[in-house]
């Protein structure tokens, strides 16, 4: 870091700190600048084995968090990171300068010093616009940024297992029990796949993906289950749907595949039905399993919006033990998808799909293919038989000029 010069440390003393005297040592409000905040780190190190930086975290030893006030996000050396984004009312902005989010002229940082240290510790940090009006308010505990705390911030990345307790974990639980976390289009497509098996209705499920396919086998009981497994092994014999014992297999294909961006996104299905092998013993066995009084028709569905990030909501195992929120791998064991939200690149949500317990996929924000004896064709959201082709028309042709504007700027 460069040397600060003795009139630079004055001036920026004299102008920027008001200083109050306290039993327990004393109180400091400092006005901070992105342009003086080289000055301020080095006047004012934190306890807490916390860091204020400005780039890299290179040379610090495992533990120590680094941040910097002028950005949301939070990083561990050796553990992890979180990054946030600002929000107002719930929609992303576009033209902001700060925290991805918020137009800031400066901030006033409220600390505190002991009389016996030389440290200081961060209460909290206030953010004034142009004006000087104080737009955003962030508290700290221990050094640490509690973006968590306000609703205008969304963690949108996350990374490792981190043990200070006043960071936020990377999966986030909700009241519902499930866990959830935003990932990249990258991450969906290339790292993330589970294996889970669990209960319901007395009946032993096991859900994996395998490829891009969500696949979900169902069993009278996991003694079912193991003794199919042992006859596989001893017939040597290649595994299909046909099982002695499995009573029915059913699949969603939600695109998480491999080199995603090579491909149109409307021109992929997503879909969600039971396989065609011995099609009227896995209806009966469906039926009677989930209680559907009728077949659950084929989904066939497709999503005309690009997306570059994934919110997934995974469910425990209810037979066994899941470290979910504990692990730092996108292969998670005992846990499921009970809901995946597609988002664009300011994390606004496109579309989604929820899952009940027997895996059944429920499309919200998808148009649906129909199949005639011309082809197929989608079905848009409102639209009646006779409208499709217009409307399918105008919506590849804006996508088409969408995708023409981006190449057009790089």
């Amino acid at each position: 870091m460069k040397k600060i010069k003795l009139k630079e440390k004055f001036d920026f003393l004299y102008k920027n700190v008001e200083s109050q005297k306290t039993d327990e040592g004393e109180k400091f409000t400092v006005s901070v600048t992105p342009k003086n905040y080289p000055i301020f780190i080095k006047l004012f190190p934190l306890k807490y084995d916390v860091v204020l930086s400005e780039t890299g975290c290179e040379g610090y030893h495992d533990g120590k968090v680094k941040i910097n006030i002028f950005k949301s996000e939070i990083f561990v050396a050796g553990e992890g990171g979180r990054e946030y984004i600002y929000y107002h009312n719930y929609e992303p902005e576009n033209d902001f300068y700060f925290f991805g989010g918020i137009r800031i002229s400066d901030a006033k940082v409220h600390l505190k010093k002991n009389k016996s240290e030389k440290k200081y510790e961060i209460k909290k940090v206030d953010y004034l616009d142009g004006f000087k009006n104080e737009v955003l308010s962030i508290e700290y505990i221990k050094n640490v940024p509690q973006f968590q705390k306000n609703p205008k911030f969304k963690l949108v990345k996350s990374s490792g297992k981190i043990k200070n307790p006043y960071i936020e974990p990377a999966w986030n639980q909700n009241e519902d029990g499930s866990f959830s976390k935003i990932i990249s289009l990258y991450e969906y497509c290339n790292d993330f796949s589970y294996h889970a098996e669990y209960e319901v209705n007395g009946y032993f499920f096991r859900r994996y993906n395998k490829n891009y396919q969500d696949c979900i086998e169902v069993y009278k009981t996991e003694e079912n289950y193991k003794k199919q497994l042992e006859a596989i092994k001893e017939r040597r014999e290649f595994i299909d749907y046909t099982f002695e014992r499995q009573l029915y297999r059913y699949e969603n294909h939600f695109l998480n595949i491999r080199n995603l961006e090579y491909y149109k996104i409307y021109e992929l299905d997503f879909f969600s039905g039971l396989q065609d092998a011995d099609y009227e013993k896995s209806l009966k066995n469906f039926i009677e399993v989930t209680g559907h009084k009728n077949e659950v028709p084929l989904q066939n569905m497709k999503l005309l919006e690009k997306f570059y990030n994934v919110e997934i909501f995974m469910k425990k195992s209810n037979l066994k033990e899941s470290a979910l929120e504990e692990g730092d791998s996108f292969n998670i064991h005992q846990a499921y998808p009970s809901k995946i939200v597609y988002l664009d690149e300011k994390y606004k949500e496109i579309a989604r799909i929820e899952f009940d317990d027997f895996g059944i996929a429920t499309f919200k924000g998808f148009h649906k293919v129909v199949f005639t004896k011309d082809g197929e064709f989608l079905r848009l959201s409102g639209s009646t038989f006779y409208e499709y082709f217009e409307k399918v028309e105008k919506e590849m042709k804006k996508i088409g000029k969408i995708k023409e504007k981006s190449e057009n700027k790089i």
